[in-house]
């Protein structure tokens, strides 16, 4: 007999999201995902990839066989203003994602790309992005996936130079430098392999063409 599962509901809020350069707020129309580790063997490097499709057959953002399962995207046009993020997720449910299955307790993280954009439907070969994952979240809950039926679960990501701090203590501020696009996004292996090839061959060529 399948199990039954509720639905759990997130408040995601994140402030400052940067650029690659430090210091400078992610445009309101740059794209932002909710990760999850269904593997629990961290989060690995992003891979190109389409992610306007339907989440629900479990789109990952580590490859085709990788396991970051991309639960929600959007951008930041909810708050209006460059860096900021606030989002309400309303019924994310645990259990099967195509092949991939969310389970309570998986490790969460929260991706951003300044770069990208709704519009374009996928995220490119060395694309700028940040990725925040903690145990202990930023004046929030733990950075994981709680049990079924939470409501209203706190992600927040609070930095030092935050435009808009929530109201309560600011010991749970973060450094800035933590919401930095500062990684890079990698191709698919099978692509990479191909250009692998292609690169050969015309190794190859050339060397004929000498001799």
């Amino acid at each position: 007999m399948s199990t039954v599962y509720g639905t759990i509901s997130f408040d995601i809020q994140a402030d400052q999201l940067q650029t690659l350069n430090a210091g400078e707020a992610m445009p309101t129309t740059g794209v932002v995902m909710l990760l999850a580790d269904t593997d629990s063997n961290g989060f690995d490097a992003v891979e190109a990839f389409s992610f306007a499709e339907d989440l629900s057959t479990g789109i990952t953002a580590d490859g085709t066989s990788g396991d970051d399962l991309v639960l929600w995207y959007g951008d930041l046009s909810n708050s209006g203003m460059d860096g900021l993020l606030a989002a309400w997720l309303p019924s994310v449910s645990l259990g099967s994602y195509g092949s991939h299955t969310l389970s309570e307790g998986d490790a969460l993280a929260l991706a951003w790309f300044p770069e990208a954009s709704m519009a374009d439907g996928f995220i490119g070969v060395g694309a700028s992005y940040g990725i925040f994952s903690q145990a202990s979240g930023s004046l929030g809950s733990e950075w994981d996936v709680p049990a079924d039926g939470s409501s209203s679960y706190g992600l927040y990501a609070f930095t030092q130079n935050s435009i808009m701090l929530p109201s309560g203590p600011e010991s749970g501020a973060l450094d800035s430098g933590l919401l930095v696009a500062n990684l890079t996004t990698v191709p698919e292996p099978a692509s990479a392999a191909a250009l692998l090839g292609l690169v050969v061959l015309g190794g190859a060529l050339v060397r004929r063409r000498v001799r």
